[in-house]
């Protein structure tokens, strides 16, 4: 799935005539006074009109006429096909008019013509990134933070926003890298409240929940300067087992915002786990009627079924969620519960066999846990395959320690009756 980190706003965007003055440079016109035949242009009036065109494309950016910008600009560079300034110029054009692939292309081209033009090369790694390419936007942005930006006055704050997108890229899959990419920018330029937001993820990653906890404390004291923190602190609280703190603050947060689908999925992920299933249902219907193949929407939803101790509807939600492919789920592992999830909801459907296909296909993604060997358990034994259902059972008891009674009280009384007969 394309990073949510990189919404449509993550563009370069940064456009002002001194960023490309060492690129484009004037316009070259030849000496005064040259005889051409009767009836013919000279090369200076055709330079000349070459350059009232540039001028008329700058004057279009100035203004955010985009379109207009990149049909003067289309002609100009097919005049001059290597010039890089120009080509960065059309790129932003194409960009600003969401030409995602136009743009990639003419930037690419940029690159081509001028190898170590800064400007180019973060503008591709974050469009790259935008569009959920990360591989390539990792390896385009490393490029572009050993170039030098041409305008001085702004090499800092551009070189440090590609730091910072490296830090995003690799947040998730490589938070210690993630770190060093944040702390290189904060040596450019001042911390913002997105960085603490981020420092606070990265240590919550890392475990370090203490160091977490301050900075969002510190995040929160400051008032949220968007949901996007709330949000991320009502994440840590009800990782961290505060339901009961993170569930006013999404309320009010929801009151404030009533058409944000992201704060109402999460506030109905919180009530599902809060036993609040009559709060969770129509909040999670809702949102699956605009993405009816969202994989954790609908693992919500068979949750808040189950709750409801409505199985056969649960088993169906949840047998939609684990028939979507892999790529449609944020983690392999979130798959993996989702197995689980289903085999349990087989289970109270007395259905034994799709039990043991869902748990077979989790164990590729998810080691097994006291539960998932009682549930395997329960279900060899109701297909009278003993001899796995005996092993399986005493896997669990021994798993198990005391921390689920009534499920270790049914199995030893199995595992009695088993070994007896």
């Amino acid at each position: 799935m394309a990073s949510k980190i990189f919404p449509a706003s993550l563009r370069l965007f940064t456009f002002g005539g001194a960023l490309l003055a060492a690129t484009t440079g004037p316009w070259m016109l030849p000496v005064a006074g040259q005889q051409l035949p009767a009836g013919t242009r000279s090369v200076a009036d055709e330079d000349q009109d070459r350059a009232e065109q540039y001028k008329k494309a700058q004057t279009a950016l100035d203004q955010q006429n985009y379109a207009e910008a990149e049909r003067l600009l289309t002609g100009l560079v097919k005049a001059d096909p290597k010039n890089a300034g120009m080509l960065y110029q059309l790129a932003f054009s194409q960009e600003a008019q969401d030409k995602d692939d136009a743009a990639e292309v003419t930037y690419k081209a940029a690159i081509s013509a001028d190898p170590k033009q800064f400007e180019s090369t973060l503008a591709l790694g974050l469009l790259q990134a935008r569009r959920g390419h990360l591989d390539s936007a990792r390896e385009t942005l490393q490029k572009a933070v050993v170039l030098q930006p041409g305008d001085a006055a702004q090499a800092n704050a551009l070189k440090a926003r590609a730091f910072r997108a490296l830090a995003q890229i690799d947040q998730t899959k490589d938070p210690a890298a993630a770190r060093d990419w944040l702390v290189a920018a904060l040596k450019l330029t001042p911390e913002t409240p997105e960085d603490t937001l981020m420092v606070a993820e990265l240590a919550d990653a890392a475990g370090d929940t203490a160091d977490a906890l301050a900075q969002y404390k510190k995040l929160m004291a400051k008032g949220p300067t968007s949901p996007e923190v709330a949000v991320s602190y009502a994440r840590y609280l009800l990782r961290h087992g505060q339901a009961a703190e993170a569930t006013p603050l999404l309320e009010q947060l929801l009151a404030a915002h009533p058409d944000d689908a992201n704060l109402k999925r999460l506030l109905a992920h919180l009530y599902t786990q809060a036993n609040d299933p009559a709060k969770a249902e129509p909040m999670l219907r809702a949102a699956l009627a605009a993405t009816p193949d969202d994989p954790s929407l609908l693992d919500d939803l068979g949750s808040a079924l189950v709750l409801e101790k409505k199985f056969d509807e649960a088993q169906q939600v949840f047998a939609k969620a684990v028939a979507l492919p892999l790529d449609r789920w944020e983690r392999p592992q979130d798959l993996g519960e989702t197995l689980g999830h289903l085999a349990f909801a087989a289970s109270e459907n007395h259905q034994p066999r799709i039990v043991l296909q869902a748990l077979t296909q989790r164990a590729t993604l998810l080691p097994n846990s006291p539960s998932t060997l009682f549930l395997e358990a329960t279900a060899n034994d109701s297909l009278h395959q003993t001899e796995r259902a005996v092993l399986l059972y005493h896997q669990f008891l021994s798993a198990a320690a005391g921390k689920y009674p009534d499920q270790e009280w049914q199995a030893r009384h199995r595992l009695a009756a088993l070994e007896h007969r």
